[in-house]
Order: structure tokens, then sequence, then C-alpha cells
């Protein structure tokens, strides 16, 4: 519910009509916008106008996870719209709707942050509207209704569409913390509606930010040091001037710009510059050497001594695991859009975080935060990659040499990989002391992973019961930038721990499924979730000679659970054949959103799993499009099997990141149950290209 720093208020629309929000209203000066920008609308999370249509604003990105949809859904729901009439806006990220969402969209927490607000601003809209039908007719509030975007008084048989009440509505008191629809009565909620952008998506008006073009605009093709700290040593300026269409090159110490009246004339007038940088020496051989160095030191005298129970049955087992960097290979390239007046700037960017790259922009450019203006189109693929600002702060210096004129921005592919933000390369030791019963008495774990702080999400605590545990961190420096990518920590730590459990299951001559059962037997949520996989494999009759690969995970505040088969040859080959997923994340808003994002994150992770990732040699990247960062094809994409669990009493879950970091240590738990092959680091079939 609401506070007095985020209060809900009400009024009438600029152009009409009911608009609701939080915090502040926006000033009407501050609606204000560019006359060639496409219009936002009136200030307000939610504006219904005379002609029934019904806007919803919104401060998180679609990524293509759904999340607008979400919006609708909760909105919609409490308000009693007609699904038909809802369309979605991005908001620009304006103080006034940073309340109470933020601009920030990762960590599977979308749907967890909207489910209050969102309910509460679509209650209180209904509430204003009933008011207004109510005392145009003479008669209580409580015997009036709202379903599908109309207000009934049952008793007399009178109607009044949203729209004819609209303006009426605006000029009522505001409901404070309005009662919100029971579960009994929920007609949005918990079904499966149809995505709210797919349309545009499917007839080709969908605008991502590569799609952004208006009259006059300039382009820029930019290269940038391949490696962190790396300058700009020499460019042939002549060579790219003397390119049709190029009119500027533009030399900052990290980027190199060729501006021209197309991209295609900017991108040729930049391959023809030349540019040369400092040399780098970062060679990802001898990291991933150092980081196993690191977790093979035994340790320290400080770090608790592990005595078994002295019977016969105890024993130590003992593994250790790796990852490599890996890109998000997103598939819309980095890019943006600016015009930098003199006290101010505006920003056209597909990003996952606007008050970050408000904030970053306003710095690199010197002027106050509130002068800058950042605005979102959709977004083709963020896996984390775009948290960062870097893309936006580049385009906006470019765009200062320019001043009040748009200039666009676009990374090539092979540009945009050599400005990943990687997720960073990790190595890992596990050592357990196993009971009497094969049990883990006690867990040492020492992860190490470039970039200093802690990266043991999802492995320095855990849902399984296990008496006593050590988990120790080391860093490593390195020229290579890191950021967030999908499950984050969880990517890498989720292989090691699940990996292990099965190795400490198969030690103990247990069945992996059972060995889990045991280790969760308190936790009764997590039993039914495996319960629940059990039962999907066997009904789905799983042949006796292809055995299963299990793990499990309850990050984010979802329960996960998946399995995997796999076929092996005589001469050890193997090949994957069917993925069963179980998901309980509380309340089911879109049963086939949460589906297609589990499955949608099987595959991604799939794809990580199976073929990716990158290397340096000598300091170039060697993987800078598909060709060599071979992502998962069609062709080699499994047969899925998902189930949906509730669990109403329990706090809404994520889901955007759930499916993502089980398919690996499944994938590796499943080669060894087929081959008898301990597969400890990723890729499990790396390919050749990838190793050059």
């Amino acid at each position: 519910m609401t506070n007095r720093r985020q209060f809900l208020w009400g009024g009438l629309a600029v152009t009409g009509g009911l608009a609701v929000g939080f915090g502040v209203p926006v000033a009407r000066q501050a609606a204000t916008r560019l006359p060639h920008a496409p219009p936002l609308g009136d200030p307000g999370w939610i504006r219904i106008g005379a002609d029934d249509s019904i806007t919803l604003f919104t401060s998180l990105s679609e990524l293509g996870q759904g999340v607008w949809t979400c919006v609708a859904q909760l909105v919609g729901e409490e308000l009693g719209a007609e699904w038909s009439r809802i369309k979605i806006e991005m908001a620009p990220s304006w103080r006034a709707y940073t309340a109470p969402i933020g601009f920030w969209t990762a960590s599977s927490s979308s749907a967890q942050r909207l489910l209050g607000p969102m309910r509460e601003i679509g209650a209180c809209a209904r509430l204003m509207l009933i008011d207004a039908a109510a005392r145009e007719w003479s008669v209580p509030g409580a015997e009036c209704h709202a379903a599908a975007g109309v207000v009934h008084h049952a008793a007399s048989g009178r109607q009044a569409r949203f729209g004819q009440l609209a303006n009426a509505a605006a000029n009522l008191e505001v409901p404070i913390a309005p009662p919100l629809k029971p579960r009994k009565d929920w007609t949005f909620i918990g079904q499966s509606m149809p995505r709210i952008e797919i349309a545009s998506k499917l007839d080709g008006s969908a605008q991502y930010g590569m799609d952004f073009q208006l009259p006059g605009m300039l382009v820029a093709a930019v290269a940038q040091s391949p490696a962190p700290g790396g300058r700009l040593q020499s460019v042939n300026r002549d060579a790219a001037l003397a390119q049709p269409g190029v009119l500027h090159v533009i030399e900052l110490e990290d980027t190199l710009a060729v501006v021209a009246k197309t991209y295609w004339q900017a991108n040729q007038g930049l391959a023809k510059a030349a540019a040369a940088w400092t040399a780098s020496t970062v060679d990802t051989k001898a990291i991933s050497d150092e980081l196993r160095r690191l977790v093979d030191v035994e340790q320290s005298d400080a770090s608790p001594s592990v005595t078994s129970n002295g019977g016969a049955g105890s024993r130590t087992v003992e593994a250790t695991y790796d990852t490599p960097l890996l890109l998000h290979a997103q598939l819309e390239p980095l890019n943006a859009t600016a015009r930098v007046d003199r006290f101010s700037a505006h920003l056209w960017a597909p990003t996952q975080a606007q008050t970050d790259m408000r904030d970053a922009v306003a710095k690199a450019l010197g002027q106050w935060d509130h002068a800058v203006t950042v605005r979102t189109a959709l977004v083709g693929g963020g896996f984390g990659r775009r948290l960062s600002t870097d893309d936006g702060v580049t385009t906006a210096r470019i765009a200062q040499r320019f001043r009040g004129t748009l200039v666009k921005v676009v990374w090539s592919r092979e540009q945009d990989s050599i400005q990943a933000r990687f997720r960073p390369m990790s190595a890992a030791k596990l050592r357990a002391t196993l009971d009497d019963h094969g049990m883990i008495q006690h867990l040492d774990v020492h992860v190490a992973s470039l970039g200093q702080g802690s990266r043991s999400g999802g492995i320095a605590d855990g849902p399984y019961a296990i008496d006593s545990r050590n988990v120790r961190y080391s860093g490593v420096d390195a020229a290579i930038r890191t950021g967030s990518w999908r499950s984050v920590d969880s990517s890498q730590n989720l292989f090691y721990r699940e990996s292990f459990i099965d190795e400490c299951a198969h030690r103990a001559d247990i069945d992996p499924l059972s060995y889990r059962r045991q280790l969760l037997a308190k936790n009764a949520r997590a039993l039914r979730a495996l319960d629940a996989l059990q039962t999907l494999t066997t009904k789905t009759s799983v042949a006796p000679q292809r055995p299963l690969g299990y793990a499990f995970g309850d990050g984010l505040g979802s329960i996960c659970a998946q399995a995997v088969e796999v076929i092996a040859a005589a001469d050890g080959a193997w090949k994957i054949t069917r993925v069963f997923a179980v998901i309980d994340c509380g309340t089911a808003i879109n049963p086939a959103q949460i589906r297609a994002q589990i499955e949608g994150g099987i595959l991604f992770g799939l794809s990580a799993a199976l073929s990716e990732q990158a290397t340096y040699v000598g300091g170039t990247l060697q993987q800078t499009n598909y060709d060599r960062y071979r992502v998962l094809r069609m062709q080699d994409t499994p047969e899925i099997h998902t189930e949906i669990l509730e669990s109403p009493d329990a706090p809404l879950g994520g889901i955007g990141e759930a499916g993502v970091p089980l398919i690996a240590p499944a994938l590796a738990n499943a080669v060894f149950a087929a081959t008898g092959t301990r597969l400890r680091s990723l890729p499990l079939q790396p390919t050749p290209a990838a190793n050059n």
C-alpha cells in the first residue's frame, strides 16, 4: 500500500479524461515534448479518455518477457477494464514516474514490484468511476460495479461507459487504500491473456531502438577500444571523409565515430578510417589457470576444521569446476539516439536502467540530472547487458558535437561483442564430508572469479539442510569488462552446487532425486515440486535406457526443478532429447507467459551449457559474431515439458531467470547417468571455432 512518500493522486488529464498517478502530479510544463517526438500522453500512470481508451504508463522495459502484459493484467483486473481498450506506453524518465516502482528492469523482480502498486492504482480509478456514476444516478456506490469498461447499477439497469464518466471522476476525491478484488473474482489475473504488444510485432509496426528514424537525423558508426583503458593511437581521417555521405570524423579518447547521412555510409567510412588502438595482453587461458590455482589452495587456518562422526561410512567428496566468459549476444546490438541542447538532453535508447542512464549521461554532459530525459523503445534482448550505460553516454557525447541535431549511434555486431560486459569466468572447488548415512555433514566451497567483492550467490546459502558450511571467495582483476548476465551468479554457482550434489549422491549410492528429497525433507513446497517433477517424467514414458539428470533451485522467490533426458551412443557421444521443468512462483499471473519464460530460460541456459564461450588471445576477442560464438540453433532445441504449480499463500516469485541456471547441471548429471563421464567444465560440447 502507499505511504506518505508515494501517495495516490487523481485529476483531469491535459487532453480530458481521468488521470491517476503516484507521487506528486507532473507539472503541466513538464509535459511538453519535442515537436518531432512520438507522443507520450499526459502525466499519470493511468489515463482514461472520453473515447473509452485506457492508456497505462510503465517504467519497466519490455524486453520480450511480457512485462507490459503483466501491467495490463494487474491494472485492468482492478479497474474492471475491457481488455481490447488497454494500451501501454513507456513513461519518460521524469522523477514523477519514478515512484513507486522505479526505472529498472532486472532480477526477475518486475511482477513482484508491480503486484501491489498497480493493482492499487487500478482499484483507485475504478472506485472514482463508480463514485461518479453513483452521484449522477443518485444511488449508493455500493450498489454499483464495474466490468468490461462499463459501470453498472443492477437495481435500475443503468450503465455508463468509462469514457462517459472519466471527466466527472477526475474531479472527485481520491480514495485512500482502496480494497482489492478477492482472488475468487479475478478475471484477468491467473489467465493466459494475449501479449499486449504482440500484434505490433507481427505486423511490423513495433518500434525498437534500432527502428528510430526521423528526417534530418544523422547516423554514426563507432569503433571503440577492444580492451578497457585502451586509447586511440591513429586514424586515417582523410580516407574516411573521402567516402560518399561521410560528414564528420569524431575522435574521443576511447571511441572513433564516423558520422554520415546513413548507417551504410558511416560504416564504410569507419572501415576506411583504419583505427589503431593501444595493445592489450589479456589472455583468458592464463586467467583460467589462475582461477583454478586459487581454488586449489587448501583451507586457511582460520577455516573450520572438519571431523566426521567417525563411523565406517564417513567419507570425503571433492570436485573442481569451471565456467568461461560469456557474451549476452542479444539480437539487437547496442544503439541509441540523442539530441543535446545547451541546457537539456533527450535520449532514445533500448535500456533496462533509465535512471542510471539519465544520471550517467547528465554527468558526462555536465548537466543536471533532471535536464536529461530518457525514452525507451521496445528492447530486442537485454539479459543484463542493457543495465550498463556506456552506450547512452557514448551517444550523448557524440551528439554533443552537433548541438540541437538528432544523432543515432549504432554498434555493429562485432563492436557490440568487443564492448561486451561479459559474464565473468569462474572456478570453484567443493569438498564435502559425508556422514554414516551418506548425507552431507559439512560443505566447504571456494569460488574464484573475475572481479572483487563476492560472487557467491546461489552457493553461499541454499535450500539444502547441511549441518555446517564454509564458503570463501577469491577475486581476480583483469582487463576484461564484466557485468550482470541472466541469473547472474546462479548461472555458474548452481552448476557447481547441483553437479556436486549429484556427485555426493552417487558416492553415497543414493538415487540423486531421493538424495535431494532427504536434504529438503523439511521444505514441503520443495518436496511438492520434486514429486511433481517425478510424476511429469514418469507420465511421459521415459525409457529405462535414457536415464535422467536432475537439478533444483529456489532463487528469486520461486521453486524450480528440472530433469534432462539424454541418449548415449556406444562411442560415448550423447544427445539431449527432452527437458522437464516444474515451476512454482506462488501465483501464476499469466500461465502462458510463465511457460514461455521458463522454456525460454531453459533454451538460453542450454545454449550456454552446450557451446557458448568467449576467449581472448593476445588481447584480441576471438568471437565477435554468431559464426564463431555459436548460440543454440532451432535444430538443437529439445522437447520441453513444463508444469506450473501454484502456492497462493506464498509471496510472488520471479520467473525470467528461474529456468536459466538449472539446465547446465541437470544436463551434466544426465550425461554422467547415461555415459559414466562426469563433465565439470562448461561448455559441455565446445565447438572448434570457440577454441580457436
